[in-house]
């Protein structure tokens, strides 16, 4: 008796256990039919970004990614995690519908980064970023990079996310999850705007880093030519501020390209240590089509100074003139890196192609 009791108890407790299996597997199957799209209600993890709608060029445009769960059946027994090396990314297109890039050196920091979070939580905010940070124009590119041009935007934001179980720690399954596309519409800089960018300009020294380089940001992007004094008043400023100010400066004489902005730039190179600074320098000579800005872009190459003689490599394909190839087909056979080699002789390339092409 007390043996087929035994046996009978033993049979019972296995047919508990594989009920028990059998039932988490269900748990699981569903929601991995939620997780991969199964549709309806059961669609239950999605992100979503938010932020205001309209601003003026220049100003921050904050925004935060949030996670949504909804409907995930048997939710308290899972937990999420956001792949701490993928993360949080954004996909910008501009008003004519370009992509804009990211800026390599800029991470979107993710707020939950290496933690598992209970999928109980109904709202889950996952990152907040100021999209002018993380989309920003480098010196030299022909592609869009930053917000500065009126109309449109449309964004998209992704999060790689991992779905494991709470009780075991079994991840069951890795997906990418993106949310649907949001407008943004960038406005024109305004008059009293401008007027009032002046003033932080004038007044820098009561004025935060951030708030100068919004107000530099709004007067380059304005069309409104750039007043006489203005570069007496951006001298004062530029021999004061912090790199990040500075750089701001120098792409907003390359924008504008005010009379004597080039001697502007040249006073710069003879003082400026900064090897980002002197590419900006070398950028913003794009705005000069002149013997001065070449001679200034030829004695860079030849200097070798650490970056910023390669910047004026690239920029040389688009000024340069007979007299500059013999310096960049020095660059081609003697430098050591690869990718500067190539460079000087892009460069090269786009100086034939419109020597061939002047009338």
């Amino acid at each position: 008796m007390t043996k087929i009791g035994l046996i009978r108890g033993n049979s019972r407790t296995k047919y508990i256990k594989n009920k028990l299996n059998w039932r988490m597997c269900a748990i699981v199957a569903i929601i991995l039919s939620a997780w991969q799209g199964g549709g309806g209600a059961t669609n239950s993890v999605n992100v979503e970004l938010s932020f205001n709608g309209s601003h003026e060029i220049g100003d921050p445009i904050p925004a935060c990614v949030t996670l949504l769960v909804d409907d995930l059946k048997c939710k308290g027994d899972f937990e999420l995690k956001i792949d701490e090396n993928k993360g949080v990314d954004l996909s910008v297109t501009d008003p004519c519908g370009r992509r804009l890039m990211r800026l390599s050196d800029k991470k979107i920091s993710v707020l939950t980064e290496n933690q598992w979070i209970a999928s109980n939580n109904r709202t889950i905010k996952v990152a907040e970023v100021d999209l002018t940070e993380i989309f920003s124009k480098p010196y030299v590119t022909q592609l869009p990079h930053d917000f500065t041009v009126a109309g449109v935007y449309h964004i998209t934001c992704s999060v790689d996310l991992s779905l494991r179980t709470r009780n075991t720690a079994e991840v069951i399954s890795q997906r990418r999850i993106s949310s649907k596309e949001y407008p943004l519409r960038i406005l024109p800089v305004t008059s009293s705007s401008l007027e009032k960018s002046w003033n932080v300009v004038e007044n820098y020294e009561h004025s935060n880093a951030k708030e100068v380089i919004i107000a530099l940001t709004k007067i380059q992007s304005c069309p409104k030519e750039l007043a006489n004094n203005a570069l007496i008043r951006l001298n004062v400023l530029y021999n004061k501020a912090i790199p990040e100010v500075k750089t701001c400066i120098l792409r907003l004489i390359g924008a504008k390209k005010p009379t004597g902005g080039v001697d502007f730039l040249e006073k710069v190179l003879l003082l400026e240590e900064n090897p980002f600074l002197r590419s900006e320098v070398m950028g913003s000579m794009l705005g000069y089509d002149c013997e001065k800005s070449r001679k200034l872009l030829v004695e860079e190459v030849k200097s070798k100074r650490e970056r910023s003689y390669r910047a004026a490599i690239v920029v040389l394909g688009y000024l340069g003139n007979e007299d500059c190839i013999d310096v960049l087909q020095e660059v081609v056979n003697t430098d050591e890196i690869d990718w500067v080699r190539d460079r000087a002789n892009e460069s090269i390339m786009k100086i034939r192609a419109r020597l061939n092409h002047s009338p």
